[in-house]
């Protein structure tokens, strides 16, 4: 008895629907073609950056939302964008601190009183943006103390407004034309405001 039958011609479409839209969010500028390779039937995903071409065998087995996560999955490891924030604490500075400042030139009224002093940084990897918008979804990796602790990670997915072009800061990203990871996002946080804290809902 025939428990059920998978429309691939069906089934094919939704994935490609799907990917289109991914792809539209996807802070990667990737293209998508559909083809062949040893007689098997799927789509091949191009990065741009590169020109590096993968291909994905279609599977009606695999659920629809299935087989675009493990597109996303293959594409986050490979070429999506990080970004680094500095951990800071401030210190309040000592008397001897400050007087060494005033022996130094500096003037009263611009002596520092507080030291900032980097002491690790987070990771985020850039999950989605929406150009239009210039929103950017970020998720955080990793977490880095300098003193080598360990740092247990909690899930987080922050939203971002970029208050420059969201297209110019991407397309100069992709293209090398920051000259560290660090400086990229150095400007990503001078520019860009946090509006909210997504749940996993969102």
């Amino acid at each position: 008895m025939l428990y059920s039958k998978v429309n691939g011609q069906k089934w094919k479409q939704t994935v490609l629907r799907k990917l289109i839209s991914y792809l539209e969010k996807c802070p990667v500028l990737l293209s998508m073609e559909t083809g062949t390779k040893n007689n098997e039937d799927g789509v091949y995903i191009i990065h741009k950056g590169s020109n590096a071409k993968y291909f994905f065998t279609f599977d009606p087995s695999i659920e629809e939302k299935a087989f675009i996560h493990q597109i996303k999955k293959f594409l986050v490891e490979k070429h999506y964008p990080r970004l680094i924030e500095p951990i800071t604490e401030s210190r309040n500075l000592s008397p001897e601190d400050i007087a060494k400042q005033i022996e130094q030139g500096v003037e009263p009224s611009q002596v520092k009183k507080v030291e900032l002093k980097e002491i690790g940084y987070r990771q985020y990897r850039i999950d989605k943006s929406i150009v239009w918008k210039s929103i950017f979804i970020l998720e955080l990796e990793d977490v880095v103390h300098h003193d080598g602790r360990c740092i247990t990670i909690v899930p987080t997915t922050l939203r971002y407004k970029l208050n420059t072009s969201a297209t110019v800061f991407l397309k100069k990203y992709r293209s090398g034309g920051f000259a560290s990871i660090e400086e990229a996002s150095k400007y990503f946080f001078d520019n860009a405001i946090i509006i909210d804290e997504l749940n996993s809902a969102d």
